[in-house]
């Protein structure tokens, strides 16, 4: 017995520290850059950058908690503005600092993690005039702490981030649209409306059309499905949807799953959110 208990012992000490070495091979520092093509000016981007109480209605980590504390301070917006959250095991816990802007081209941010690890960084956002066009780039750089190394032993941190850092700015890409083809015959109230919204993640791209006024026709015999592995995040997604609109089944745990529910929202989309059994 105490063979195999030495044994054992061997194996996770010799895999502790290959782990460890291929750790230390890793980068210093961390960068992580995303850009896209928004059709509208700089200054109706800027705004929702600079002005952190705005951050909630396009970041992609705002809504992973729904108790997430927010505390603002220092300037209202722009240079000396400050904003810390505290959440769960999603979002952690940390500050920005607006340290610098320059309107409305960039604006420069100091970005320090407290949990689940300490990480102290910063954030740029620059928006450069491309046409008709911005080109918005967010970016993320820093030193990479020993922690960090670990991590991209396991997984690709650009990935991971990256795609976080896609979802922020098709977001913002989408609140700031303004216009559509000259020759498209549409109201002139329906010209700030999105007709096509698309999103590509791992190189599948989800798209989304709106119906142009009088050819919306009500959704039936079939229902969106979404999938969501952590059972707060999927309680709120449902209860999101169904405002405004009908609960078929109220989100619940079920025989097959942690959290289930069916509703349709106030636009008649059927929807199921669907929270697995962990593996």
């Amino acid at each position: 017995m105490l063979e195999i208990v030495a044994i054992i012992a061997v194996i996770l000490a010799i895999a502790i520290a290959v782990v460890l070495i291929l750790a230390a091979t890793k980068p210093n520092t961390l960068r992580v850059q995303r850009s896209a093509s928004v059709k509208a000016p700089a200054e109706k981007i800027f705004p929702l950058i600079n002005d952190f109480h705005q951050w909630v209605s396009w970041s992609p980590y705002e809504h992973r908690d729904p108790a997430l504390k927010r505390t603002y301070s220092g300037a209202e917006s722009g240079k000396g503005a400050v904003y810390a959250w505290d959440g769960n095991k999603n979002v952690g816990s940390g500050r920005m600092e607006i340290l610098d802007t320059s309107v409305p081209s960039k604006i420069v941010i100091k970005l320090d993690f407290f949990k689940p690890f300490e990480g102290h960084n910063t954030a740029e956002f620059t928006m450069l005039p491309q046409g008709d066009a911005t080109l918005l780039t967010w970016t993320m750089h820093g030193p990479a702490v020993f922690m960090s190394k670990v991590m991209q032993v396991f997984m690709n941190l650009d990935h991971m981030i990256g795609k976080d850092f896609e979802v922020g700015l098709a977001n913002l890409k989408i609140m700031t649209y303004d216009g559509g083809p000259a020759e498209m015959p549409i109201p002139p109230d329906y010209k700030k409306k999105v007709m096509h919204s698309k999103i590509t993640i791992d190189g599948e791209v989800l798209m989304a059309s709106d119906a142009p006024p009088g050819h919306f026709h009500q959704p039936q015999g079939f229902s969106v499905s979404l999938q969501v592995e952590d059972p707060a995040d999927a309680e709120r997604r449902f209860k999101a949807l169904a405002e405004g609109g009908t609960v078929n089944m109220p989100f619940g745990k079920t025989f097959f799953s942690r959290g289930f529910g069916m509703c349709v929202d106030q636009f008649g989309q059927p929807w199921m959110v669907n929270c697995p059994m962990e593996q």
